[in-house]
């Protein structure tokens, strides 16, 4: 009896063992999540499909790839080993309480050789836009903030730096830098101050140049005068620096977005339709602008390419918004015996452009459908291709036949008129030749059987 029970708790034991061998693979197996964006020539594998647009350029073979907000990941085409990356941070916000200054534009950064491993993933993050400061005249509550940064690969490679607050209302408080605009990507708009001894000056641009990139955009915000204007100076853009205040009751307008990436904007316009506002800021070819600052009777202007106007006693008192996705700075928010607040900064943005790769197929066939020709009677081939047009050759015996070096095909086929020279088997090949983003083919051969001509030639 002793000796059942030990053969049935080890038979027991053993099963245990198995199921957990057998189990622990199935665990194991289950993939980590992924989601694709897009289509072909331009799928893209993404960690969240649901903030990405992609658009394909014809006319450049070009794929642009957009992120919109958040965190996410980008997994490189099996062709893709460099891609040219935008990256814009997030627009600083406006002042809040008095006569604030604008905010910042988001610092823009462009790498036209970034290099990449087919097959890896690559983190990213859009930076969101800066919060204003509560509607109050206490310099210790209304502080608006910097827009965050946006970056691609990690927060210490290629990153653009979040634009700088607009200085919310500080009169005659302590510490008299608080009148002065946040320092960011581009800096924001100086605040009204009487403080002696103090200038109030515009942030300053602190978007470096990261290592491999091509170019850098931020500027400097604008200042005002140690006086009562009443008015707040613009924020910086990222292709002008804001303006400073000169006229009592008149902010200053805000920097101007860069227009050195029309071409860009241009190209992936039609992925940014569902973003409210930001077709009509950008269709000047500008993006990534400095708010305008406040003022009683005349705000200031925002930067062309998505900045938010100060706020006014005629138009309201609260700064305007910065377009979203355009990195661009919140407006001031004014004063009218009421406080105002700033503007929100625009989020940030993050495009990828590389060579689109169209896969491409061919066959062909003699006219007819047939497979037998005649000698030195003149006769159709025709190349069927799939994926994408070009120029196509035709080969017999794998050498060019005359005449047929370089037939451009159009809907998709290709005709060369083919007069044999030989009574024989000959193997007749179509090749798609390679260009833009269109890979070059080869057809299967076929082989055609010349036979005589019936009856005598005239």
């Amino acid at each position: 009896m002793i000796s059942v029970q030990r053969f049935l708790a080890a038979l027991s034991a053993a099963v245990i063992s198995l199921a957990l061998i057998v189990v622990a693979p199935i665990i194991q197996a289950v993939p980590s999540f992924a989601a694709t964006a897009g289509s072909a020539p331009c799928l893209s594998t993404v960690t969240d499909s649901s903030t990405v647009s992609v658009v394909y350029s014809s006319s450049q073979s070009k794929c642009y790839v957009i992120f919109k907000s958040g965190s996410n990941a980008w997994t490189a085409p099996s062709t893709v080993t460099s891609v040219d990356i935008l990256v814009i941070a997030g627009g600083g916000a406006g002042g809040s309480g008095a006569w604030g200054g604008g905010g910042g534009a988001g610092g823009v950064v462009l790498d036209n050789t970034y290099t990449t491993t087919p097959s890896t993933s690559y983190s990213l993050t859009i930076g969101t836009g800066g919060t204003p400061g509560t509607s109050t005249l206490d310099n210790a509550l209304n502080r608006s903030t910097n827009g965050a940064d946006s970056w691609f690969g990690s927060n210490s490679t290629l990153v653009a730096k979040g634009g700088g607050a607009g200085a919310s209302y500080a009169w005659g408080k302590t510490p008299i830098t608080d009148c002065n605009g946040a320092n960011g990507g581009s800096g924001g708009g100086a605040t009204e101050c009487n403080n002696a001894g103090n200038t109030n000056t515009g942030g300053t641009s602190t978007q470096t140049l990261p290592t491999g990139a091509t170019i850098k955009y931020g500027n400097s915000g604008g200042g005002t005068p140690t006086a009562n204007y009443s008015s707040g100076a613009g924020g910086g853009g990222s292709g002008a620096a804001g303006s400073a205040v000169t006229t009592i009751g008149t902010g200053a307008n805000g920097g101007d977005g860069t227009q050195d990436l029309t071409s860009w904007i241009t190209a992936f316009a039609t992925g940014m339709s569902g973003v409210s506002g930001w077709s009509a800021a950008t269709s000047n070819g500008r993006i990534a602008a400095g708010g305008g600052g406040a003022a009683g009777p005349t705000r200031g202007a925002p930067g062309l390419g998505g900045g938010g106007y100060g706020g006014d006693s005629t138009n309201g008192i609260n700064g305007v918004d910065g377009v979203t996705n355009t990195g661009s700075g919140g407006g001031g928010g004014s004063y009218n015996g009421n406080t105002g607040t700033g503007g929100s900064g625009g989020s940030g943005l993050i495009v990828l452009r590389y060579t689109a790769a169209v896969a491409t197929a061919v066959s062909i066939g003699l006219a007819g459908g047939v497979s037998i020709a005649t000698y030195r009677a003149p006769i159709a081939i025709t190349a069927t291709l799939t994926g994408g047009n070009g120029k196509v050759r035709f080969y017999q015996d794998g050498k060019v036949i005359p005449g047929c070096q370089s037939i451009t095909s159009s809907g998709l086929s290709a005709t060369c008129m083919w007069r044999p020279a030989s009574k024989r088997f000959i193997t007749l090949t179509a090749e798609l030749v390679a260009s833009g983003a269109v890979l070059g083919s080869k057809s299967i051969p076929i082989t055609v059987s010349i036979g005589s001509r019936s009856g005598k030639r005239s």
